[in-house]
């Protein structure tokens, strides 16, 4: 529908889209034709297919039309990845597979992953979006779901199984893959830098292998989204460059990109009784166990262990001057200075 600006006509037909839109706000199907509006007008499309807003008493609201051939609104999907982390360095290993024990563990979300949420959150409030967390774990690892509610995230995902305990980075990469085909598909999914009880920065990449989308990683600034790509600006070890990719893809990003949200109370107490999706092995596409956990990871882990603690005190006597020499002394003999 073409329409030449008249207020009351175009405050009217947004007022309907998005009443037809908030009927299926949790769904990814169309919802009607697309609205024109001339430049004048409340709102606009600049394309067919692109990002279109609409304009109402209910405030400016956003949406992404997907198919330029026959005009149908769908509504942009962005996942974020989310891993609950130990929450303190003493951890018992697993002798056996030399794996974490977390049953039980004191925990929290990845630090890394705050900047993934932030990031969505951001992205989804100017498209209007619709933002998802998926994370993979124990029962327990609900906390960070919930925490992730509480900073504006829409859903949640937790996938836990123990067929997919003791996974290598490739099966967890893998399940996570699965788990996006299961819940999806998404526009774009975002990925904390890495992880603070791994370390190896690779779940992101192999996840976007798994799903066959591009990716880029150390994103340090988002500075665009246009109606089929978002331009990016990607930190390098010798310089930073500037990216256009388009949808689908996955980015994992940079701790400096935005500042993380505290958590809101007031969404805590609205999300309180919000449903999660939980997904088990049985639901996935591929349910063979071969494939998951320790059974399906080509790495083994020789040997883990906890650092080492050793305190020593050593309390020094004598004048500000006296104590200060002893103390340059200490140093330089164990090689500090």
């Amino acid at each position: 529908v073409v329409l030449q600006y008249d207020a009351e006509l175009c405050e009217a037909i947004a007022d309907a889209v998005l009443r037809c839109r908030a009927g299926i706000k949790n769904r990814s199907r169309p919802v009607g034709a697309f609205l024109f509006i001339d430049s004048t007008g409340v709102g606009k499309t600049e394309h067919a297919n692109g990002i279109g807003a609409v304009s109402s008493r209910r405030g400016n609201q956003s949406f992404r039309i997907r198919r330029r051939d026959c005009g149908i609104i769908w509504v942009m999907k962005i996942l974020v990845c989310i891993k609950q982390v130990p929450g303190t360095t003493q951890v018992e290993i697993d002798e056996t597979t030399g794996t974490l024990k977390r049953d039980g563990v004191q925990s929290k979300m990845n630090p890394f992953d705050l900047y993934a949420i932030e990031t969505a959150v951001r992205i989804g409030k100017e498209a209007g979006a619709e933002v998802t967390v998926i994370t993979m774990g124990p029962p327990q690892c609900e906390r960070v779901v919930r925490e992730a509610f509480m900073m504006g995230v829409d859903k949640g995902v937790i996938m836990s199984d123990r067929a997919f305990g003791g996974a290598d980075v490739l099966m967890t990469s893998y399940t996570l893959a699965q788990g996006a085909r299961r819940t999806g598909p998404y526009d774009i999914i975002v990925c904390g830098k890495q992880t603070t009880d791994g370390d190896t920065a690779q779940v992101g990449a192999e996840m976007a292998e798994w799903l066959g989308i591009p990716h880029v990683v150390n994103v340090k600034s988002i500075d665009g989204i246009a109606p089929d790509a978002m331009s990016i600006t990607v930190d390098l070890p010798d310089c930073e460059v500037a990216e256009r990719i388009p949808y689908p893809f996955l980015m994992t990003v940079e701790k400096g990109i935005f500042e993380p949200r505290l958590p809101s109370y007031k969404l805590m107490k609205a999300t309180s009784d919000r449903e999660i999706t939980w997904l088990s092995l049985k639901d996935l596409g591929d349910s063979d166990p071969k494939h998951y956990g320790l059974n399906g990871s080509p790495t083994q882990v020789k040997r883990i262990f906890p650092p080492e603690s050793h305190v020593e005190r050593i309390a020094l006597d004598g004048d500000d001057t006296e104590k200060a020499a002893r103390l340059a002394d200490i140093l330089a003999d164990r090689k500090f200075l």
